[in-house]
């Protein structure tokens, strides 16, 4: 039975590696697409899962977010403005992330961490998940962007 560190490690990674093999499925042309012309690109979805990956590895890491993690988020998307940069990016943060999880004692799990988004603290435990419900909701929201041009194969 695997420890819930070696859980959340494998379903972070997981989520990432499903992201990426969804958006390199896309034809060039559509990862930089604007469904309607008000949605989302796949890329700036990847961008962010690679950004909120290093975030959760900070927050796990000092229990606290990046102390300017929204400027920060627009300066690190500016600069992930390739398909390519944004992988590597998110490959190398799923990869710490997954260190850091699997490195928690389980005495640290009950720490708890104040979120401006949530009303209650979370514990170490919770956001452990955090990246990975992040990632896999951007998943589903590049596999409709897929449908949406045709492409309705599971990647």
């Amino acid at each position: 039975m695997p420890t819930i560190q070696q859980l959340a490690s494998k379903l972070n990674k997981m989520a990432a590696e499903t992201l990426v093999r969804n958006v390199r499925a896309m034809p060039h042309d559509k990862v930089g697409w604007q469904p309607l012309e008000k949605g989302r690109t796949a890329l700036s979805q990847l961008q962010e899962c690679a950004i909120i990956c290093g975030f959760s590895n900070h927050t796990l890491t000092n229990h606290t977010l990046p102390p300017d993690f929204n400027e920060a988020y627009g300066r690190e998307a500016a600069e992930l403005d390739t398909l390519e940069k944004t992988i590597t990016r998110l490959d190398e943060r799923a990869a710490a992330l997954a260190a850091t999880i699997e490195a928690l004692p389980d005495e640290d799990l009950d720490i708890t961490v104040k979120l401006p988004w949530m009303e209650e603290p979370s514990t170490l435990a919770e956001l452990m998940f955090m990246n990975y419900w992040n990632t896999v909701y951007h998943v589903g929201q590049v596999s409709y962007i897929q449908t949406l041009y045709g492409d309705t194969e599971m990647h």
